[in-house]
C-alpha cells in the first residue's frame, strides 16, 4: 500500500509542478506582451514629441511669414498713400447736356 500512496503523492506533485510550469509560462507570455506594449508606447511618445516640435516649428515659421507679409503690405500701403497725396485730383468733364438728354428722353436725334 505504501508503494501506491507514494506513486499517488508523486503524481500529485507532478501535477502541481505542471500547473506551476503553465503559470510560469503564462507569466512569461504576459511579460512579453507588457514589454511589447511598453515599446510601442515609447515609440508613440517619441512620435508625439516629434510632432509637437514640428508643430511648434511650423507655428513659428507661419508667424514669421505673417510678420513678413505684414511689413510688405504696410510698405505698399504707405507707397500708395504717398502716390495719392502727390497726384492732384483730376476733375472729370461734365457733360450736362448729355445727362439732360438721357433724363428727358429728348433731343434732336430722339426717336418718336
Amino acid at each position: 500500500m505504501e508503494y501506491i500512496e507514494i506513486v499517488n503523492e508523486l503524481k500529485k506533485v507532478i501535477r502541481r509542478i505542471e500547473d506551476q510550469r503553465r503559470t510560469i509560462d503564462s507569466i512569461h507570455a504576459d511579460r512579453d506582451l507588457l514589454e511589447d506594449i511598453l515599446n510601442r508606447m515609447t515609440a508613440i511618445e517619441s512620435a508625439l514629441n516629434l510632432q509637437r516640435s514640428h508643430a511648434t516649428e511650423t507655428a513659428k515659421n507661419i508667424k514669421a511669414d505673417i510678420s513678413d507679409v505684414k511689413v510688405v503690405v504696410q510698405d505698399k500701403i504707405e507707397e500708395v498713400s504717398e502716390q495719392i497725396v502727390q497726384k492732384p485730383i483730376k476733375k472729370k468733364k461734365s457733360y450736362g447736356w448729355l445727362n439732360k438728354m438721357f433724363r428727358t428722353g429728348g433731343g434732336k436725334n430722339a426717336r418718336p
